[in-house]
């Protein structure tokens, strides 16, 4: 861009010295002077010709490389709802645990440790829980104290990272104070990773090439390296942009060839590579069109299954077809994380697959729009190879969403004093979440936008508490933690007990020409499909908890565990 700058600035001076030039000659020759030879005037209009040329080719270059003005970069959806970026992702960079407080530590409540004191400024900084520090600036701020975070000031090193409008939306300054995902190996099963940039990846591993079966994923397309990118750029190098767990190791598998298609064998083979090679996350941006309503493979569920069985979560893109009534296969399955797009305003986007399987949204971008006016396309930037040359790419999609979750779920993994599970990197990332639509899981953005800052600080205070393991928590209004026939939306199995937990016993129960050996309180006659499981009854649970991969239509819907 600068290079393009800087051309373009000669240009205009070189035409306008030897146009000062002609008229200067001009003035002579009508004065009767002396002229310049018709051999200058043919270097004159030879110069101008090769610097506009040179300058508009090199421009349009660059432009072209900086805007994703390529096909497969475009994703070509409707408009962006306006709106403004949620409240607490404009929080600047902070000092993580400290809290600074006008006056002297005298003067200060005794619960804190003091961590300095700044004479000149009369300012104290106090130790406080990471995570915390809000909750202790709004109760000093009630005591009549003068408080606020300890903000961050410092230059970016990496000098187009602020073209990166999407790390942000996520606390990426903030969670940076805390976790890079050091040593996490997050296997990228995609196009592959083509090395060499002048950026780069900073650590990458042992990967393989099921495509072609061969040692080298080298990538072809260019997708697979700008999502490895998003998870583990090269940063603070001082070129170029930035990685959201840039101290993460991408793995890179090649499933799908150079026009970006993968046979479903491959991408279960690579699931198992990556599982037996030590991937924590295995990030997926890849899938089914969502109209083909794909639950289920008898093949590759077997491959998530045994990830889910390693302890390695597997994060996939929920799709770009703009469906509202699922997701895409393999993000529909029950232990992948299904992740959708947003927008630079924090829009779900309308090309992102929406349903009830979707789980989190993060920063897929919009390469039709420029809400911020920077000049480029709101998309997700990234290095990679398109055409033979390195160059930095805005792309948007699904596609790049997910890369930001597994970001995050490398950096949770990081900290191993934690013991994660795919099942606590889920809840966690879920509980943590910025509510966008309704409050809790709505079906267009799940359970919100994936925060980096507070994952990485989530204690379980907000835990789901189900005992029962019927599916359903205590904090949304199970009245018998203790039964799993008992919650909110159940239905009543004339059993003495208030099961839907509406405050009625037995309410419309009736036990004429009724067959109910299991005692569910559901009659054959009414639709148990299964008279011998007290289990297995219309509208019991089949989608959350154990429930939800216990292998049995328990709702007797027609569909196993869904």
């Amino acid at each position: 861009i600068m290079f393009a700058k800087i051309l373009r600035e000669i240009n205009v001076w070189v035409c306008r010295v030897l146009i000062l030039l002609s008229v200067l000659d001009f003035c002579i020759k009508l004065m009767g002077g002396q002229t310049m030879d018709k051999r200058f005037y043919s270097y004159v209009i030879f110069v101008i010709v090769s610097f506009i040329m040179f300058a508009f080719i090199a421009g349009i270059s660059v432009d072209a490389a900086y805007a994703g003005n390529n096909l497969k970069s475009q994703i070509h959806s409707g408009p962006v709802v306006s709106g403004s970026k949620p409240n607490n992702t404009n929080i600047p960079p902070f000092r993580s645990g400290q809290v600074v407080i006008a006056g002297a530590p005298e003067t200060i409540p005794d619960s804190y440790s003091v961590i300095k004191y700044l004479p000149n400024a009369n300012l104290t900084v106090v130790k406080v829980e990471p995570g915390k520090e809000r909750g202790h600036i709004q109760s000093l701020a009630a005591k009549g104290f003068r408080a606020n975070f300890n903000l961050l000031a410092k230059a970016s090193d990496d000098p187009l990272s602020s073209f990166q409008w999407h790390f942000p939306l996520v606390q990426s300054d903030q969670a940076w104070n805390l976790s890079n995902g050091g040593g996490v190996i997050v296997a990228v099963l995609d196009t592959g990773l083509k090395t060499g940039g002048v950026d780069g990846i900073g650590y990458v591993v042992n990967g393989i090439d099921v495509v072609n079966s061969d040692v080298y994923p080298v990538d072809g397309d260019g997708h697979g390296t700008h999502v490895s990118g998003t998870i583990a750029k090269s940063t603070n190098n001082a070129i170029g942009i930035a990685g959201l767990a840039h101290g993460a190791c991408i793995m890179p598998v090649k499933v799908l060839d150079d026009d970006g298609s993968g046979s479903f064998a491959d991408i279960t083979e690579g699931i198992y590579y990556a599982v037996n090679n030590g991937a924590r996350v295995i990030n997926m941006s890849l899938g089914t069109n969502a109209r083909y309503d794909i639950t289920n493979d008898q093949i590759m569920d077997l491959a998530l299954n045994h990830a889910y069985t390693s302890g390695v979560t597997v994060v996939c893109a929920s799709g770009n077809d703009g469906s509202r009534k699922n997701v895409s296969y393999p993000a529909i399955y029950p232990t992948t994380i299904a992740v959708g797009a947003v927008d630079l305003h924090s829009k779900v986007t309308r090309y992102s697959n929406k349903g009830d399987n979707l789980d989190l949204v993060a920063p897929g971008g919009d390469n039709s729009k420029d809400l911020n006016g920077d000049g480029f396309t709101d998309g997700v930037l990234q290095e990679t190879y398109i055409n033979g040359a390195w160059g930095y790419w805005f792309y948007s999609g699904t596609s790049m969403a997910s890369p930001h979750v597994a970001a995050v779920a490398a950096m949770l993994y990081a900290d191993v004093t934690k013991n994660h599970t795919p099942d606590s990197i889920l809840q966690t990332l879920t509980s943590t979440a910025l509510d966008l639509n309704e409050s809790g899981f709505d079906k267009t953005s799940g359970y919100g936008l994936v925060q980096a800052y507070d994952a990485l600080v989530y204690d379980g205070s907000s835990d789901c508490i189900d005992v029962d393991g019927d599916g359903v928590c205590v904090e949304d209004g199970d009245c018998n933690d203790n039964d799993y026939s008992v919650y909110p939306g159940a239905i009543e199995r004339c059993d003495g007990i208030d099961n839907n937990c509406d405050g009625y016993i037995d309410e419309g129960c009736s036990t004429d020409g009724c067959t109910d050996n299991d005692g569910d309180g559901v009659c054959v006659e009414d639709g148990d499909c299964d008279d011998n499981n007290a289990t297995v009854y219309p509208g019991h649970q089949d989608t959350k908890g154990r429930w939800g991969r216990d292998g049995v239509d328990n709702n007797c819907n027609g569909i196993i565990d869904g």
